[in-house]
């Protein structure tokens, strides 16, 4: 259990159970809440990222004294994270060296595992741009996440960056989607920094890596030509737009990364062997429709190989060229 006490009764123990890490995870819920200081523009974007993430937030209207990046800061932000329910967080931060900050991060079992802190550098919100559509995507719709760009692979930590987002806004998982639910796009686009700060970037940052952060709404309109039941699919642009700058991370090691994973036996014994068993060195190839294995060989060396014997020649008798005389016959 991730709390140090004992539960005195069964129903306190029922309340730390449905609390501890599963293997089959509820939605995860978002803590909004605001550093000691704060600026105008980073709220608007928090208030931005609360709407996207509704109802699946918690907004704290207080200021809190949270320092996530500082050694022991973690404490009282996950002391915020057990007493509300949620395991996502968003907090604004400003201050003279970092202004306009915010801090993404996510917990596991009462514990920050992963944290981005970012700068806004620009930021549009709805109240600013009145051409900007009004109705947003319909409250706790999954949005379609669009990531571009080829920085995403060449800085350090950028898939786990990726994994981050993607766990931000996921929202509810579901088996099956309808095409008309899906009414919202978030695209991401990563711009590689300069080769220079690439080469002397740490090994567990995102050296100076900018991130336009994009909203668009999915219109599905009429065909006038072709095949009428498939819609026309048109992307319109909505609020909020940002872009920001990556400035401090801290992620999780790779040991605790394996744990937050579930294996396939953790699966199978909570489904109740059910689940099919995964063949082996086996995957399926979409393009031929087939099926494509490996066969795994230990090294052979030549020269302990054993090898056919070969055909010796035979060895060639010659014979003398004078014939032996028969002895005189006698009468």
């Amino acid at each position: 259990m991730s709390s140090t006490t004992k539960p005195r009764t069964r129903a306190g123990k029922r309340a730390l159970q449905k609390r501890e890490p599963k293997l089959e995870e509820n939605p995860k819920r978002l803590l909004v809440l605001r550093a000691s200081k704060t600026s105008q523009v980073a709220i608007g974007a928090l208030r931005s990222l609360a709407r996207l993430k509704a109802p699946l937030v918690t907004v704290l209207r207080k200021r809190n004294e949270v320092r996530p990046f500082e050694l022991g800061g973690e404490g009282p932000l996950e002391f915020l994270l057990q007493r509300n329910d949620c395991s996502l967080f968003a907090i604004a931060t400003h201050a003279k060296k970092r202004p306009h900050g915010l801090v993404l991060g996510r917990s596991f079992d009462g514990r920050v595992l992963d944290m981005i802190e970012v700068g806004v550098e620009s930021l549009k919100t709805p109240e600013q741009d009145t051409e900007a559509p009004k109705r947003a995507g319909s409250i706790g719709s999954k949005p379609c996440l669009c990531f571009l760009g080829d920085a995403w692979a060449k800085v350090p930590h950028g898939e786990r960056l990726r994994n981050l987002f993607l766990d931000f806004f996921r929202a509810y998982d579901l088996e099956e989607v309808n095409l008309a639910g899906i009414d919202q796009v978030i695209v991401l686009v990563a711009q590689s920094p300069p080769r220079s700060v690439l080469e002397t970037v740490e090994s567990d940052g995102c050296g100076d890596l900018r991130i336009l952060f994009r909203h668009y709404l999915v219109r599905l309109k009429k065909r006038a030509e072709g095949d009428v039941r498939l819609p026309l699919v048109r992307l319109e642009p909505a609020m909020p737009w940002m872009d920001w700058r990556v400035r401090r991370t801290r992620f999780a090691s790779d040991a605790l990364m394996r744990q937050t994973m579930p294996t396939q036996e953790q699966l199978r014994a909570a489904a109740g062997s059910t689940l099919p068993r995964r063949e082996k060195n086996v995957k399926y190839d979409p393009a031929r429709l087939s099926k494509v294995g490996k066969v795994y060989l230990p090294r052979q060396s030549l020269e302990t190989l054993e090898l056919a014997p070969s055909a010796r020649p035979r060895k060639r008798i010659r014979t003398g060229t004078s014939s032996a005389t028969s002895p005189a016959g006698t009468e």
